[in-house]
């Protein structure tokens, strides 16, 4: 027969609920410092630590301003509190590799710390929406295809 006056252990899953309760997932913290010099980058690649490697970054011209019959057309605003939804996209490691390196200059080279998400959500945002805008998205997305075949 169990003492009275003996302190209960607590049941298990009751336990996890209250560890859980009130707590939401935080997406984890980007790292703050740049990867060492020599260090693999996550793909682990020779070319990858040849390519960092090399020296900083050439400044790449600035893009010339795009004509006001170039520009997509104003839309609706893109409110900070629309809804969020799950992309999930699944992209070959290079082409993360490539995209992450580009986010990580951007803090280094400019100051503007960015997210990936971020980036790619103004890259969408920024796509034609017209005729001759949408017939050079394909023509790019051909050569892409061609140049970058899939399996």
């Amino acid at each position: 027969m169990p003492d009275a006056d003996a302190p209960q252990a607590p049941d298990g899953a009751a336990a996890l609920r209250s560890l859980a309760a009130g707590r939401s997932r935080r997406p984890p913290i980007p790292a703050r410092h740049p990867r060492p010099p020599g260090a693999l980058p996550a793909s682990g690649t020779v070319e990858d630590v040849e390519a960092a490697d090399a020296g900083p970054p050439v400044a790449a011209p600035e893009p010339a301003p795009r004509a006001a019959s170039e520009r997509p057309a104003a839309g609706p605003a893109l409110p900070a509190d629309a809804a969020q939804i799950n992309l999930g996209l699944r992209v070959r490691q290079p082409v993360d590799d490539r995209f992450s390196r580009v986010v990580a200059r951007l803090r280094e080279n400019h100051g503007l710390r960015a997210t990936k998400t971020e980036v790619l959500e103004m890259l969408l945002w920024d796509l034609p929406t017209d005729a001759g805008g949408l017939g050079d998205l394909a023509a790019r997305v051909r050569a892409f295809r061609a140049e970058h075949p899939r399996r």
